[in-house]
């Protein structure tokens, strides 16, 4: 994934405790929650036992509201595993 690419949340990332407001309006009320990447970054803090999922962090700027990050409330960043490319009209 690179700057520029249209993303949702994934499952993995809407079955976590933080994203259950999320979860409820895209899988309930069929909301639809698209962002743009707006910057990849190297984590800092890698240690030995960081997963591959863990080494890069996504920042989304969601289109009209989303999840200001992984965790909940304080804004950051999002995983590798916590993205999806949104797909196109077929």
């Amino acid at each position: 994934m690179k700057p520029g690419d249209l993303v949702t949340l994934s499952a993995y990332c809407l079955k976590t405790e933080a994203m259950g407001k999320w979860k409820n309006m895209v899988w309930d009320q069929k909301k639809p929650l698209v962002g743009i990447i707006i910057r990849v970054k190297e984590n800092p803090y890698q240690r030995p036992w960081t997963t591959k999922n863990e080494q890069i962090h996504y920042y989304i700027r969601w289109m009209r509201q989303g999840p200001s990050s992984r965790f909940g409330a304080m804004p950051g960043y999002f995983y590798r595993n916590d993205l999806k490319f949104v797909r196109g009209n077929k």
